[in-house]
């Protein structure tokens, strides 16, 4: 048995289940391509042209980074909009100052991988140029206590999607039964000074 966080191909599914092993997926490449549609259609409802997704230049694995930059293109061209311009941000003093200079235009929407990303960028660019008609927008993923500085992030529910991801393995190791297929995928923006 096979229990995973990253989603096989219909080809790699179908080489397991002809060997005789089952494969469960709990689901987080549709997390990460609801956090890249939310943030997304989020900075587009609020006026902002220009799209910028922006992670850190490691430790981001394609498992998480991949769903959520498909999604992100997925809604820009649902809505008629320029796919994002996607940075791999380097964490140092150089790397911001490119960032500010060569990948931050006027009414760019600014996808941050983490709140504390968004936190960090929220300082370099400067807070006052966030927000408001002709300012910039920042949006965040999580709802840590850095948003609270000003940054709007989209909530993730840790308890159900916790809960999501343990009911599978509890079904499947402990009791013996199937997984129930159960996925609420609602989730909610906080707005604040960022856009």
């Amino acid at each position: 048995m096979i229990i995973t966080l990253q989603e096989f191909s219909v080809d790699e599914r179908k080489l397991f289940g002809d060997a005789g092993i089952p494969v469960h997926d709990l689901g987080m490449a549709a997390l990460m391509g609801l956090i890249g549609r939310t943030q997304t259609n989020y900075l587009i409802d609020a006026g902002y042209e220009r799209l910028v997704y922006v992670q850190p230049d490691c430790h981001v694995p394609e498992v998480l980074s991949v769903p959520r930059v498909a999604a992100m293109c997925e809604a820009a061209r649902m809505r008629g909009v320029a796919l994002p311009h996607l940075v791999r941000l380097p964490y140092t003093a150089k790397g911001l100052k490119e960032f500010v200079r060569d990948d931050v235009g006027d009414r760019s929407g600014i996808c941050a991988d983490t709140d504390e990303l968004a936190a960090v960028l929220f300082a370099s660019v400067g807070r006052d140029r966030f927000g408001g008609n002709t300012g910039l927008g920042l949006i965040g993923v999580g709802d840590r206590p850095v948003a609270n500085l000003g940054i709007s992030t989209v909530k993730v529910d840790v308890e159900y999607w916790a809960d999501a991801w343990f009911e599978p393995l509890e079904a499947i190791l402990i009791s013996g039964r199937e997984p129930s297929k159960r996925r609420n995928l609602a989730m909610e923006v906080i707005a604040r000074l960022s856009t």
